[in-house]
């Protein structure tokens, strides 16, 4: 352990206190892109991305689908309703799921957080297809480390809400 970094108590190594620590999975345990994913979609169905952009976020389906307001089949339906080239339930999820990317140096601020003894938790606003895309397969550290969950779909709320930290905490 280093040394405590007061100079009346050198030689004296720091009281440590382990801590539960949330953390959010966008832009921070993992970079995404929203619009890769669109581009995505946008190439399978035969229309421009921003067609995409329009029906998945500037309708709000996007919010309703990550608050649990929607299944993913309801996701479905409602896209294909707006756009009828659309292909199967799996293929369409696939596409605007895979948009996240690694990042090294957080997987290794986590190493170091639970050698320390510190609990870790997931506090997201997230989607079903988005969290079955990622957990536990395609980024295995997110179920290594982080045993505890408090996902916007499940929750049935969005940060920044108050219930989703109320239910959170619970």
């Amino acid at each position: 352990l280093p040394q405590h970094p007061h100079p009346r108590i050198a030689g004296v190594a720091p009281r440590i206190m382990h801590h539960f620590l949330y953390f959010d999975m966008g832009n921070v345990l993992l970079d995404f892109d929203h619009q890769l994913g669109c581009e995505r979609v946008a190439a399978l169905c035969d229309v421009s991305a921003d067609r995409v952009r329009e029906v998945i976020f500037d309708s709000g389906m996007e919010w309703k689908y990550e608050r649990g307001d929607l299944t993913s089949e309801q996701f479905f339906d409602y896209f294909r309703g707006e756009i009828p080239n659309t292909p199967t339930l799996k293929v369409l999820l696939e596409a605007i799921s895979d948009i996240f990317q690694s990042k090294p140096e957080v997987e290794r601020l986590l190493d170091r957080l639970v050698k320390l003894g510190h609990s870790l938790g997931i506090l997201s606003n997230t989607c079903e297809a988005h969290w079955n895309h990622v957990h536990p397969h395609r980024f295995p550290f997110l179920a290594e480390r982080f045993k505890l969950h408090a996902l916007s779909f499940e929750l049935r709320a969005m940060k920044p809400e108050t219930e989703i930290y109320e239910r959170a905490l619970r």
